[in-house]
Formats: structure tokens, sequence, C-alpha cells
């Protein structure tokens, strides 16, 4: 009474169930990575990427959050910020040139001369 051995089948009925639970596990766990590691939104930033965007300390930015100098927004005790809200603010702070001021002491002035 000499069993034949099909290797084959061996292989299908017991290997072949734990690769799959081991294959599907792992793609589980890469999914579930890559939903939770990719940004929600490209143009909404952290603390930390707004320091490194400004190039400033993270310390900074508690400072300016704090004193509610830097638009943001918070969800608990977490703030976030706009990239284009962060632009906008940048710019208001811009500092004219001389010929920009002179220019417009300029237009003030042909203006206010202009009503008499």
């Amino acid at each position: 009474m000499e069993q034949k051995v099909d290797i084959q089948t061996i292989f299908k009925e017991n290997l072949e169930p734990i690769i799959d639970e081991c294959i599907t596990r792992a793609m589980n766990k890469y999914i579930n990575e890559l939903r939770f590691d990719e940004p929600i939104n490209n143009n909404i930033l952290g603390i930390r990427e707004v320091a490194e965007y400004l190039k400033i300390s993270k310390s900074t930015v508690y400072k300016f959050t704090m004193e509610h100098q830097i638009p943001h927004y918070k969800v608990g005790r977490k703030a976030f910020f706009r990239k284009e809200e962060i632009d906008q603010w940048i710019n208001k702070g811009k500092v004219k040139t001389r010929e920009e001021m002179s220019a417009e002491l300029d237009a003030r002035l042909a203006q206010k001369y202009r009503k008499y």
C-alpha cells in the first residue's frame, strides 16, 4: 500500500492559503500606510511645514499663532495653515522701496493739489 505523494496537491492544500494570507496582510498594511501618510491637501500645512516654508523656528510660529499675528486654524490643540493665506500674509509685510514711496507721495501730493 504505497501512497503516491503529489507535491502539487500538498502545496495547494497547505502552503497556498498561508501565502495568500501573508500577501493579503502585506497589501492591507501597505494600503493603510498610504491612506494615512498621504496629505489631505498639499495647501494645508502644519507647524513644522510653516516653519520650514518661512525659514523660521517652530517656536516663532507658535509665538505668531499665540499672538494672532499669522492666519491659522485650530482643530483641538493642533494648528493648521493654508499656504495661500501664508503667502498673502507675507506680502502684506512688504517693505516699499524708496522709489515706490516717492511715487506714492507724488501721487498723493498731485491729488491733494488737484482739489484746489
